[in-house]
Formats: structure tokens, sequence, C-alpha cells
């Protein structure tokens, strides 16, 4: 009798333990997405609130914007301007990769 209580106290601590943990969890969670949402201008539902929304759409990126050296700002969209940037980039490597190549090869001709 004594063992069959202690053993379903012990089964009723490890559900409780269990369902504090996903509790925790789901917080965690909840708390994660808020900050994400925060971070980019979102309000409780995921949508952008009219306000921020009208506002400079190069608020926020934070890794373009460094990488870019300025604030992407008036362009069509930031992703656009991303993809412009990055292909950009690779244009002018190119171009470098080309002129080293034709000073050590200047016989051979693209």
């Amino acid at each position: 009798m004594e063992r069959s209580r202690r053993k379903e106290r012990k089964r009723e601590k490890k559900r409780e333990a269990k369902m504090r943990k996903m509790e925790k969890e789901k917080e965690e969670r909840e708390d994660m997405i808020r900050r994400k949402n925060a971070r980019v201008g979102k309000n409780k539902e995921g949508k952008r609130s009219n306000e921020e929304a009208s506002e400079e759409e190069g608020e926020g990126l934070g890794f373009w914007e460094q990488n870019a050296g300025k604030k992407l700002r008036g362009e069509e969209s930031t992703m656009d301007a991303a993809a412009k940037w990055v292909l950009e980039g690779a244009e002018r490597s190119l171009q470098a990769h080309n002129q080293l190549k034709d000073q050590h090869n200047p016989s051979l001709e693209n």
C-alpha cells in the first residue's frame, strides 16, 4: 500500500516537472519571437505597425548596413538593394581578378 502511494507521488512529481519544463520552453519560445519581432519593428501579432512600416526601410538591417557602408534608404526595396550590393561586389572582385591575371600574363587576351 505504502509503495503504491510512493510510486504514485513519484509519478505525479515527474508529470508536474515535465509540465513545468514544457511551460518554461513555451515561454522561452514566445519571448524569443517577441524579441525578434521587436528588432524588426513588429507588434504582438507579428505585423508591422503603420508608423514603423512608413518609417525608413533601412532600420534594423545591421549586416547589410555595416557591410555596404551606408544605410539602404530610398532604394526600391532592401532585398533588391542588398542584391545589387552583392552583385556590385562580385563585379569588382572579377575585375580585380582579371586585372591581376592580365598583369601576370599580358600575352593572353580574353
